[in-house]
């Protein structure tokens, strides 16, 4: 069954009646269809005298366990609604957004830190129902039990992958800024990396959410894409055969891909035609050191004797980039070579015997003085002026318009044994495809 969106919790709160007219002091909510005799999963809102209330999600069996409580929210002695005022409706959803960060990899922190969403009115509902609807997928893999588990989470992956879904996480993103986006989506992947390792290992049929998380947003001369994946979810392209080994197959697959994709852009107006003009800044490939020596001996005889000789010392950059045109298109290729004597990573393969020396090719890759990558295992691509710049011209009767452009890329990650003795080896992928806009004015 598609989802084209997910839960109105706030709606469906809004439209309780007065707290004075109550008949009992909870109500509660299915948050998802229950199948066959198996119990489900459900939302009870528990009023105390009035004064305040709390959330919980429990699985309704016939003795209801509870899975996760909110903290108490406090009412106002003039409120008869739940959400009557924003105040509480923010404190719901930082403590939707605390309870999902608990769940990230990294250390969450101090709620006190958290920015305050400064959230529209138009907003407001769909930032509380999407920030719930995280929490409960969560929820749902970690603490539901198994019988709950599988049944719930067959709906709610749907909602959470719908298009209303992408849509406003976008903008939740947006609201929490760089650092706690990366808190929230190491949350939510880590979350989908033990859900898709437990369907590996019971040899389920059930698909799970799309994968990617991406955005991107075009402001002051900058197009920016930001993309996250766990490992686990993308597709491989090629490998050296099924792998036995648990701890490696247990390390590969609890990673995240976090990429960010940066371009520079620039709207010049001329006589007949609009340029816009892309560019990157890119690393060198090479370089070139020339040092003369030169020495003077003392003579044994009448004269003078000089010697001088040329050192040239070349450095060969891991990361090769290439720049060419298709059609309307820019493509932009990033590949990785070996430091010492040059070749492609991606269409090279050790022998055996390599991949288990340790002094082999590519080995102490995140140590040594050449390394290609951060000490943390990223890659960052800046740096120098070997930038150059992509140009389109445009007819100048485009002059005021807005203009849509298409950012579209793979992603290609490739696993050999660095000190871990092995002879296996994997190349994934991952496409990813965002849209920008560009005014020309």
């Amino acid at each position: 069954m598609a989802f084209c969106s997910f839960l109105d919790l706030f709606s469906w709160i809004e439209e309780l009646p007065p707290i004075p007219q109550w008949k009992t002091s909870s109500t509660s909510l299915s948050l998802c269809p229950s199948y066959f005799s198996n119990p489900s999963l459900k939302l009870s809102i528990k009023n105390f005298k009035n004064s305040y209330f709390s959330i919980s999600i429990f699985a309704d069996y016939n003795l209801p366990i509870v899975l996760w409580t909110s903290k108490s929210v406090v009412l106002k002695p003039t409120s008869n609604k739940l959400l009557q005022d924003n105040d509480i409706v923010s404190s719901l959803i930082s403590n939707f957004i605390e309870d999902v960060l608990n769940y990230s990899p990294n250390r969450c922190p101090n709620p006190r830190k958290l920015p305050r969403l400064s959230l529209e009115p138009h907003n407001l509902k769909d930032v509380f129902n999407f920030s719930f609807l995280s929490l409960t997928f969560l929820i749902c893999i970690y603490e539901a039990p198994r019988d709950v588990r599988s049944s719930c989470l067959n709906t709610l992956k749907d909602q959470f992958s719908c298009p209303k879904s992408r849509q406003v996480s976008k903008l939740l993103m947006r609201l929490l800024g760089s650092n706690i986006e990366e808190l929230w989506m190491r949350s939510i992947n880590l979350a989908i990396t033990n859900w898709i390792s437990e369907l590996q290992a019971a040899n389920s049929a059930i698909k799970t959410p799309s994968s990617l998380f991406s955005y991107s947003f075009s402001t002051l001369g900058l197009w920016k894409v930001q993309l996250y994946c766990p490992v686990i979810a993308m597709n491989v392209e090629k490998s050296s055969g099924p792998l036995s080994d648990d701890r490696l197959l247990f390390s590969l697959n609890y990673h995240q891909l976090e990429g960010v994709i940066q371009l520079n852009h620039k709207v010049v107006i001329r006589e007949k035609w609009i340029e816009v003009m892309v560019n990157i800044d890119n690393i060198r490939e090479i370089s070139v050191e020339k040092v003369i020596e030169a020495s003077f001996e003392p003579p044994n005889a009448v004269g003078l004797n000089f010697s001088a000789g040329e050192t040239s010392t070349i450095s060969l950059r891991p990361w090769k980039f290439e720049q060419s045109v298709y059609g309307n298109s820019a493509i932009l290729n990033w590949f990785l070579h070996d430091s010492v004597d040059g070749r492609e990573v991606f269409s090279s393969r050790p022998s055996k015997f390599a991949l288990i020396h340790n002094k082999a090719w590519f080995k102490n890759r995140y140590t040594n003085a050449d390394r290609a990558f951060t000490r943390e295992g990223g890659v960052i691509f800046a740096g120098d002026e070997y930038g150059e710049s992509v140009c389109w011209r445009v007819d100048r009767g485009c002059m005021g318009r807005s203009m849509e452009w298409e950012m579209k890329g793979w992603i290609w990650l490739t696993y050999w044994p660095n000190k871990h003795r092995s002879f296996y080896s994997e190349t994934k992928r991952l496409e990813f495809r965002e849209v920008v806009c560009l005014s020309l004015i």
